[in-house]
């Protein structure tokens, strides 16, 4: 299998979906994922989480907070989240269940950062090989149990 992934510059890019029942704008749902090798958890935004509907009341709220780029933010947890990819050459979703994080700053930073970070809680199903002359990537993503011996 074979996910869509896009490179500008010096990063990586993922299409996808984000499905749980707290999104009440459901016809926006299709988000980009940012490949993010330094984020631990694939993480939503602030500015994606508002642009998903998702009222942080509804959300778990973590004892502790990170400090990012943008500042100092609270964690949230968004349970059972579906992530959803499209298989580059059967057109076949791909879907990964996790326990998503989304970050809320502790005051107006302005930040409307309408994407995700694709940590490395889900990279570890993937397979990323980049050819930086011709500014290739090539992604496999397997299924638990199935990924080949690494070197």
């Amino acid at each position: 299998m074979k996910i869509s992934t896009k490179v500008r510059g010096t990063s990586i890019w993922i299409s996808g979906a984000i499905v749980n029942p707290l999104i009440r704008e459901y016809d926006s749902c299709q988000i980009h994922f940012l490949v993010d090798t330094g984020a631990v958890h694939t993480t939503l935004l602030q500015g994606a989480a508002r642009k998903l509907g998702i009222d942080f009341a509804s959300l778990e709220k973590r004892p502790t907070d990170v400090l990012g780029i943008s500042g100092r933010q609270d964690v949230y947890v968004m349970k059972n989240t579906l992530l959803v990819f499209s298989d580059e050459q059967t057109g076949e979703p791909v879907m990964r269940n996790v326990d998503m994080k989304v970050l809320r700053p502790d005051s107006d930073s302005g930040d409307e950062s309408a994407f995700a970070l694709f940590g490395t809680d889900l990279l570890s199903s993937f397979r990323f090989e980049y050819d930086l002359p011709y500014a290739a990537l090539e992604t496999d993503i397997w299924l638990a149990g199935q990924a080949p011996d690494r070197p």
